[in-house]
């Protein structure tokens, strides 16, 4: 079975091989012009059809 070894990575390979994504705020913490902080809802999710039937027929 060679060759089907899953390679499984380290904190600092993942932390390097993330530098290059750069950092970006998040969008529901933003400031108004006077500098106080202003509180939005997060961003609306589409999810596929059958991934929010099944999600509905999970509920109670």
């Amino acid at each position: 079975m060679e060759g089907n070894e899953e390679h499984t990575m380290n904190t600092d390979e993942f932390l390097n091989s993330s530098v290059e994504y750069e950092r970006t705020t998040r969008i529901w913490d933003s400031h108004d012009d006077e500098g106080t902080s202003v509180s939005k809802p997060p961003p609306r999710i589409c999810l596929p059809a059958g991934v929010l039937q099944s999600l509905k027929d999970l509920a109670p």
